[in-house]
């Protein structure tokens, strides 16, 4: 999973767009269509699946044949953007955006769940906020006006947060239930004296059914930011009405909308199970050493290396 904030142009309503629009190599697929679309370098041609007659269009996707799942799948939130690339084309589509300054990796976690079982990626902070204040004028310099003060205090989160339940049939095809919510810290607000930071909560909700192995791209929480910027020649720009002279203000607004990659593999078997595991810890600092200092029946292995066979206690697990 890669979760990143892509920056919106005024010409882009949605950051899917910019997958099509800058030849990322994407498509989306229906019930009854697929494709398949070679990895950047390669010199293999797009195969096309029964069933499309207009979607590739010079080697690459032609933004009119991509097909929002909203519009075939009845319980897809609404303003909810989902597109599924028919490939492993996660690394390539990452790569792809991380040569732009215009997307921004947030976090790229992985999570392995069985199935029907829910994974909970998150990432953020709590922040303190006073539930209520008692003011205690006993025993205090009242002629003074000084008073005791207690409050309770309460920590609520801002998260980003990410909650999935996979639910895998018989061909590998993998439904997935989809919660995906963004808290920010707005403005702050007075209550009883007390400086209270408002809490801005964002979430969509959707289903979707997508085959093993495939990439899936979530969008539509979109965020306006507006900032105001002041330079100026020190002492000189504060001059009351002179000042305007020596100083300069700027403002932009810009829009970012939170963008998820996902891609669901599907491990029924031990053997894949491990393997799995072991191509997740290869891509961390740390290596098997990880599993063997917690496992010690597990056989020791050289970093860089494949096991062989996986340790007998390790059960099927999903990465997404």
């Amino acid at each position: 999973t890669v979760i990143g904030q892509l920056t919106l142009t005024n010409n882009e309503e949605f950051g899917v767009d910019y997958f099509a629009k800058y030849n990322k190599k994407f498509v989306g697929i229906s019930r009854n269509t697929g494709v398949t679309i070679p990895l950047p370098g390669s010199s293999a041609a797009p195969s096309v699946s029964p069933g499309i007659s207009n979607g590739i269009a010079n080697g690459i996707v032609d933004p009119a044949g991509l097909i929002n799942f909203s519009q075939i799948i009845q319980n897809v939130a609404t303003g909810t953007n989902l597109y599924v690339a028919a490939g492993n084309y996660l690394a390539a589509i990452v790569h792809l955006l991380e040569q732009t300054s215009r997307f921004r990796i947030l976090s790229r976690p992985t999570v392995f769940t069985s199935n029907n079982k829910k994974a909970i990626i998150a990432s953020g902070q709590e922040i303190p906020i006073p539930t209520n204040t008692l003011t205690n004028v006993v025993g205090t310099n009242v002629v003074n006006n000084q008073a005791a003060v207690s409050s309770n205090i309460e920590y609520k989160k801002v998260a980003l947060q990410l909650e999935v339940v996979p639910l895998i049939n018989s061909e590998k095809e993998v439904s997935l239930d989809i919660l995906q919510k963004l808290d920010s810290l707005g403005q702050d607000v007075i209550i009883g004296g007390n400086r209270i930071p408002e809490i801005n909560t964002r979430y969509v909700r959707t289903n979707v059914s997508a085959p093993n192995g495939s990439t899936i791209v979530l969008g539509g929480l979109i965020e306006d930011m507006k900032n105001r910027s002041s330079t100026g020649i020190p002492v000189l720009s504060r001059i009351p009405y002179l000042g305007a002279l020596f100083r300069s203000t700027t403002s932009d607004k810009t829009r970012q909308e939170l963008i998820i990659l996902m891609r669901p593999e599907v491990t029924l078997t031990k053997l894949d199970a491990y393997r799995l595991r072991q191509k997740a810890e290869d891509r961390t600092h740390f290596g098997p050493e990880i599993d063997q200092d917690d496992c010690p029946e597990c056989p020791k292995v050289e970093a860089g290396k494949q096991l062989a066979l996986p340790p007998p206690d390790i059960p099927a697990a999903k990465d997404m």
